[in-house]
């Protein structure tokens, strides 16, 4: 048995994906090639994505950059719109979930409403941030308990200790 949609008959995944994504299904793809930086920037979808988060005399630069320019300008400086939570994080999830639509929209045909995607996007940052805080109080707690606590303890009369922190 051979796979025809390569030149020697032979099956990769890559070769499932190109056929999933040929023109023949998406049409999108005569326009732009699917790379990492089409798919969490470029694509339509993305790209409404990201005007919404990025200030507007800012989506010039960002979207007409490489992918490592894009990159590190996003992590370097605050480009976004909502200045009530850090920037970095945003875009952080942001690419994750616009990778995750587009795998949906290529593998299972399914594309959400971008306000809803949105949503999530600071859902997420949201949960994020409240984990980090409560992070660093647990960690800030538990190292000063350590600390004070940091002695070895001779057993009770009638026990035994094993220590195997060594």
């Amino acid at each position: 048995m051979a796979w025809d949609l390569t030149h020697d008959g032979s099956f990769t995944i890559k070769s499932a994906y190109d056929a999933l994504i040929s023109p023949t299904h998406h049409e999108e793809r005569k326009i732009s090639p699917e790379t990492p930086i089409h798919t969490v920037r470029d694509c339509k979808w993305a790209k409404k994505v990201w005007s919404k988060l990025i200030h507007q005399n800012m989506q010039g630069k960002i979207f007409n950059s490489n992918i490592l320019e894009w990159i590190e300008d996003n992590l370097s400086e605050n480009v976004g719109v909502n200045s009530s939570m850090p920037w970095s994080s945003i875009f952080a999830f942001s690419c994750w979930m616009c990778w995750k639509q587009r795998n949906e929209q290529v593998f299972s045909n399914k594309t959400m409403e971008v306000d809803a995607i949105l949503g999530s996007i600071f859902n997420q940052v949201n949960c994020f941030l409240k984990v980090e805080k409560i992070n660093k109080a647990v960690n800030f707690s538990c190292f000063h308990v350590a600390e004070s606590n940091m002695r070895w303890e001779a057993p009770k009369k009638g026990t035994f200790k094993l220590n195997i922190d060594g």
